[in-house]
């Protein structure tokens, strides 16, 4: 785990609450998040920004449990980055 990963959990941490905790047996972190007002505030901060297939999918099941439009990524093109 290197010591920018925990700093960014870090950082989300202090942006929605939540707890960081060390994974027994392996070397990772785990973010978890237990009040809704919290969950909530990520899903509508990230809804727009995922690309990945998989994870927009998933997405896509959490806006519909919490009745949130879902919202498409824009379109990757030359000037994007």
């Amino acid at each position: 785990m290197d010591i920018r990963d925990e700093h960014a959990l870090q950082i989300i941490k202090n942006v929605y609450g939540g707890s960081i905790k060390l994974r027994s047996g392996a070397n990772a972190l785990r973010y978890r998040l237990h009040h809704k007002s919290g969950l909530l505030q990520i899903i509508q901060d990230v809804n727009g920004h995922i690309r990945n297939s998989n994870r927009m999918v998933q997405l896509n099941k959490i806006c519909d449990k919490y009745n949130i439009d879902f919202i498409y990524p824009n379109k990757l093109v030359f000037d994007s980055g």
